[in-house]
């Protein structure tokens, strides 16, 4: 098992990414700190990785309070005293323009998905330094390098077909995507930047 004896925190471990990732990463040996505000979606998660037989616990609050981020750090340390992998699936989007967005889902956009990522690298990063190393895995949606639309419904087929691929992804091929990474096999990868788009970027 490529995770085999080693603690994961994910961030959105409530539903998609996040949760696919979490089973994914159980099933490779790790224990793994489930993190959302959903108990109910992290109540599904952590049944879907007792019936995989892996470990975990489960850790409710809001990504972007930093007194949640810490405690919850803490608490890791304190049932496995060490933290090898970060994951920060945790995420909120919402669709308009610079006039039709309303300042309170931006500040939500910000709040959710950059400053929950920087609240939980900062208190991740002193327990990695303590042992040595360790792996944060921060994930974006492919509109953070490129634009989408107003209205994203609309152009649903328009954005399939601009796929390379012709399909949308699916939450398991991210989550390999974030097992590599987080496992050995990403060794002497650092401070990159892992597209996994099937070619929408390149299109």
């Amino acid at each position: 098992m490529r995770l085999a004896g080693r603690t994961a925190i994910i961030t959105g471990a409530g539903s998609g990414i996040g949760r696919t990732s979490a089973v994914l990463f159980a099933k490779e040996g790790a224990y793994v700190a489930l993190v959302d505000r959903d108990r109910a979606g992290l109540r599904e998660t952590l049944t879907a990785i007792d019936v995989a037989k892996g470990e975990a616990s489960m850790h409710v609050g809001d990504v972007s309070e930093a007194d949640f981020a810490r405690t919850a750090v803490d608490d890791v340390m304190a049932r496995r005293s060490r933290l090898d992998v970060l994951m920060t699936a945790a995420g909120f989007s919402c669709g308009g323009t610079v006039l039709t967005t309303d300042p309170a889902d931006w500040d939500a956009v910000f709040r959710t998905n950059i400053g929950g990522t920087w609240l939980w690298s900062r208190a991740a990063v002193p327990e990695m330094q303590r042992q040595g190393g360790g792996s944060i895995i921060t994930l974006a949606s492919q509109l953070a390098i490129a634009g989408g639309n107003a209205d994203p419904e609309p152009m649903r087929d328009a954005s399939r077909n601009r796929h390379a691929m012709k399909r949308f992804g699916k939450a398991e091929e991210v989550a390999e995507a974030a097992l590599h990474l987080a496992s050995d096999a990403s060794s002497f990868t650092t401070g990159t930047v892992m597209v996994v788009d099937g070619g929408w970027l390149a299109a």
